[in-house]
């Protein structure tokens, strides 16, 4: 017999996929209306990312309203454990509304961090912590709640400890930023983002999570209901509105849901290890360790637009970046003690290398295209 518990996360599922599935058209359609568009590189004259962009048809770029209010909904609506589901709903409410309005305004880096530290914050203030790291299959565990402060406002119990609550702010800022950065073609992070969330929907499960359990399966179904109409050829992109999110829940339902630090890196490693690579090739090349010139550069340096140098179609990358996530997803969650803290060090070395690996190839892609077009160029000449 069907455990009633399984029956309530496929409703929820199936409710925020449907919900998405209604809004996204109506959200495009607003999109079109006030002009609220992801615009070609060709109609980007002001813009200081316009050659990080793909050349691609105008479609409007508020989609993740599509996404956050079915997740938000649901989850209302549903009622069960919102004590604990608050302090994630909260700091969404806050990162949505403000990739939203940088989706409209095109907001400065210190602006968008401002947004993120602030819905960051509210998030640790929760009793959700990381006491101490459990170093896999040596028997080792680090404290990490060497100081903590407990106290209330308007009768909500808050408390920060230090320094797990410092190491998990800090996580959960690189993570909404790896998956922002991330998404440069038509559904790649929606399902990365999504991918990642049924992972830690199985490790919910497996730790009796209830609360992990019901975030993910509504946001899971909000995400695959928008990427219908947001997968190649896309008809409405979720913008800053959407990916901002996305990363910030996958990391706080990751937490909560007894995955922990390791398990939440393994299945966000290739965005994280991307955005990294992505950086020190700004740092060694602009020679500025400057924060907001690294990350408002606009190039294409993305692991995504390597691929497509190399003659990959959006699906095919979409698909290969989901293949990569899901197995590593998978063998994070199934291997365990030395093997897993094995696994946890190959990874990040796996993912550097298989991005240094394409990136050598694009270039040479990339130089080979050049010799080809002057030779091209230089035979037209001389042809009169």
């Amino acid at each position: 017999m069907i455990n009633n518990v399984y029956v309530q996360y496929g409703l929820l599922f199936v409710l925020s996929f449907l919900l998405s599935l209604f809004l996204t058209p109506i959200v495009g359609k607003i999109g079109w209306k006030y002009k609220i568009l992801a615009l070609p590189p060709s109609m980007r004259k002001d813009s200081p990312d316009k050659y990080r962009h793909l050349e691609k048809p105008a479609v409007p770029t508020i989609g993740g309203i599509a996404v956050f209010i079915p997740f938000i909904v649901i989850t209302l609506l549903y009622g069960k454990h919102l004590d604990s589901l608050i302090w994630i709903l909260v700091p969404t409410f806050i990162l949505h509304v403000g990739g939203l309005i940088d989706s409209i305004k095109n907001l400065s880096y210190k602006a968008q961090l401002f947004y993120q530290i602030l819905a960051v914050l509210i998030f640790i203030l929760s009793p959700i912590t990381i006491n101490s790291i459990n170093i896999p299959g040596l028997n080792r565990m680090i404290n990490l709640d060497i100081y903590n402060l407990s106290f209330s406002i308007l009768s909500i119990q808050m408390s920060i400890s230090f320094i797990g609550d410092l190491l998990l702010a800090l996580w959960i800022l690189v993570i909404i930023n790896a998956y922002k950065l991330n998404g440069g073609t038509c559904a790649l992070i929606e399902g990365n983002s999504a991918i990642a969330a049924t992972i830690i929907f199985l490790v919910s499960i497996k730790f009796s999570s209830e609360v992990s359990a019901i975030g993910s399966a509504v946001f899971v179904g909000s995400v695959l209901g928008f990427m219908i109409f947001n997968f190649h050829p896309w008809m409405i992109y979720g913008g800053s509105s959407a990916k901002t999110i996305y990363g910030f829940i996958v990391a706080s339902l990751g937490v909560i849901g007894g995955a922990k630090l390791a398990t939440t890196f393994m299945v966000a490693a290739l965005p994280v290890v991307d955005m990294i690579f992505v950086i020190v090739q700004r740092v060694i090349e602009k020679k500025t360790i400057s924060p907001n010139a690294i990350m408002r550069t606009g190039d294409k340096r993305h692991l995504h637009h390597k691929l497509m140098i190399l003659g990959f179609s959006e699906p095919q990358i979409a698909f290969f970046e989901y293949g990569v996530t899901l197995i590593v997803g998978i063998l994070g969650v199934t291997v365990s003690g030395i093997s897993k803290f094995i696994f946890l060090i190959f990874v990040p070395i796996f993912m550097f290398g298989l991005i240094y690996f394409i990136t050598i190839k694009s270039k040479k892609a990339e130089a080979l295209a050049q010799t080809q077009k002057d030779t091209q160029t230089s035979e037209e000449k001389y042809s009169y």
